[in-house]
């Protein structure tokens, strides 16, 4: 989602994030090889709020 002021001073963007990988790859036992660990899953929500110069100040978060 992507918000901006109708002057265009502020901006902010809001993300929701589900990601599912399979087949990913961790170190195995044996030095120098990697096996398949399976399924990696990450839920996250990220948002930035960008005030448009001259302000010079700015939040960012990301939350997992």
């Amino acid at each position: 989602m992507k918000l901006q002021t109708r002057d265009q001073r502020l901006g902010a963007n809001l993300a929701v994030f589900d990601i599912k990988k399979t087949n990913v790859l961790t170190a195995s036992d044996t030095p120098g090889f990697s096996v398949a660990a399976g399924e990696v899953m990450e839920q996250a929500i990220s948002f930035k709020r960008r005030p448009i110069p001259p302000a010079a100040s700015s939040l960012n978060g990301h939350i997992n």
